[in-house]
């Protein structure tokens, strides 16, 4: 989002427009806020089945989102924890 916003002065604002500026499709609150009802669902159960990791991951969810601006509702937590979990799994599979 940075990127787009000509008042950013910020190292990560793209200084000039590409053929992918117009591009909403692929935007990354686009991947945050249009999942199907049952990528939703299925986040969902796997946050269930984390057990007491699930609250952590929403929270962190709950967090980045607001601080990234974007909308946080059941399906963006749920999304984004669904991430978060992913991510720290992979960190303790790897260590």
């Amino acid at each position: 989002m940075v990127a787009r916003d000509p008042a950013t002065r910020s190292p990560m604002r793209v200084a000039e427009a590409g053929p992918w500026w117009d591009d909403e499709s692929t935007t990354q609150a686009d991947a945050v806020l249009s999942p199907t009802e049952e990528e939703v669902e299925a986040a969902e159960a796997e946050l269930s089945d984390s057990g007491a990791v699930r609250v952590l991951v929403q929270r962190a969810a709950r967090g980045q989102l607001a601080a990234e601006g974007l909308p946080v509702t059941r399906v963006t937590v749920a999304m984004r924890a669904l991430h978060l979990l992913r991510a720290r799994e992979h960190v303790e599979a790897s260590a």
